[in-house]
């Protein structure tokens, strides 16, 4: 039953006084350049490419230059909309970028461009993914690209109203505002987070760091990763197999692999794997605690690290990871410590080739490393590092917050169940 003052239509329900229209009916479509090898050069004109679009924004690094001439309609102009229409990656077809400014940039032949004077409100409606549910309707599949015919085919909500659309694509554009300056301030923290950790660590061949924190002045000392840790894994009789893994309703213990580590910090927000209770209780060593470091010692992700905190569940970990536990050292400095290019270069250098990069615990517990002789220099870094990484994580959760805002606003506003006028 569909209520008062609304319509069935091909696109949903919708107000009774907005249309069911052909996208291609409230703007053009423009199709991609083509061009060979032998014209891409270091300047000219720019080429943009779904590389070129991040975040629903164009970006200008990855750039392709071509020494060739465009007539002008194959401009960017302000307002158009870039999609990516092909790829070699199913997921990014659809993903598009809205120009802010005109920009002496064409766009390749893997991408198309919508241009019209309903833009604003087009663009909305993309980013909600009508591109994705059209090919998804349409196919039953995933696909690589879609042709100027489908896009012919896909029809969308409008309002007849000129002021309904500008009133709906300006609020949602105000929460994309919001959104595109946290990330900037992210983006940012994230950027002094890595030159600081540069500079507060000795870099190869360096005895002390370039940047100390106020009040420090004393020596550091070298020493191996293994002096200062403890170092656990799930190796020999540890090991667990197929008839060892259960569902977490059945009772099963999480167990930690490297995916539940991204940029450095632990999440359970993956595809995660859980054990019988029997095989986690048989190797109390390696149950896993707040204050521990989890390290990946096997596979594309090697070297990558994270600190343990807020875990409120019994966990262990996997054989592709292990987990450090620090003798008398400050554990955010470890942390912070870990993820520096002195590491780094030596995760890189010691790891054994191959289908699957492995470090041995041997060649872990090797790692080079300089250490302050003053504690309370070790301690303050460690703060330093993780006050830095807590309001990173505070503005990223805030970001989520805004993110989930927008579409539960995109839900209503657009098909019209919440009206402004």
């Amino acid at each position: 039953m569909v209520k008062k003052g609304y319509k069935q239509t091909e696109v949903g329900v919708i107000p009774e006084d907005w249309e069911c229209v052909p996208l291609l009916s409230k703007c053009s479509l423009l199709n991609g350049l083509t061009y060979n090898p032998e014209n891409v050069s270091r300047y000219g004109l720019l080429v943009i490419r779904s590389s070129n679009i991040q975040g629903s924004h164009l970006v200008f690094s990855d750039n392709v230059y071509v020494d060739l001439s465009v007539d002008s309609e194959k401009l960017i102009k302000k307002d158009d909309i870039i999609v990516c229409v092909r790829n070699g990656s199913a997921s990014l077809i659809g993903k598009c970028a809205k120009a802010e400014n005109d920009y002496f940039a064409t766009f390749g032949s893997f991408m198309a461009v919508l241009r019209g004077n309903c833009n604003d409100f087009i663009f909305q409606l993309l980013q909600q993914g009508t591109i994705q549910k059209h090919i998804s309707k349409n196919s039953g599949a995933t696909i690589n690209q879609i042709t100027n015919g489908d896009l012919k085919t896909i029809f969308i909500p409008f309002p007849s109203d000129e002021k309904e659309q500008y009133s709906i694509a300006e609020a949602l554009s105000d929460v994309d505002g919001m959104i595109s300056s946290l990330e900037k301030l992210i983006a940012k923290y994230k950027s002094i987070k890595t030159a600081c950790l540069q500079q507060m660590f000795p870099q190869n061949g360096e005895t002390v760091p370039r940047m100390r924190l106020p009040g420090f002045t004393g020596a550091w000392e070298q020493r191996k990763l293994g002096e200062v840790i403890r170092l656990n894994g799930r190796i020999g009789f540890r090991g667990y197999t197929e008839k060892d893994i259960v569902s977490k309703d059945d009772g099963g213990v999480l167990t930690f692999s490297p995916t539940n580590i991204v940029d450095n910090k632990l999440t359970t927000n993956c595809k995660n794997t859980y054990i019988t209770r029997f095989k986690y209780d048989e190797s109390p060593e390696i149950k896993i605690h707040n204050g521990d470091i989890l390290f990946v010692k096997t596979g594309s992700t090697l070297g990558k690290s994270a600190l343990v905190t807020g875990l409120s569940e019994d966990a262990t970990l996997n054989p592709q990871v292990v987990v450090m536990r620090t003798n008398n050292l400050n554990v955010e400095f470890l942390a912070a410590m870990l993820v520096t290019n002195a590491i780094i270069s030596q995760v890189n250098s010691a790891k054994i080739g191959g289908a699957v990069p492995t470090l041995t615990e041997t060649r872990i517990k090797d790692f080079d490393v300089a250490i302050p002789v003053s504690e309370a220099e070790k301690e303050q870094i460690g703060q330093f590092f993780s006050q830095l990484g807590h309001l990173i994580t505070l503005h990223q959760r805030k970001l989520e917050k805004i993110q989930k805002i927008k579409q539960g606003m995109m839900q209503q506003l657009l098909t019209g169940k919440i009206r402004l006028k």
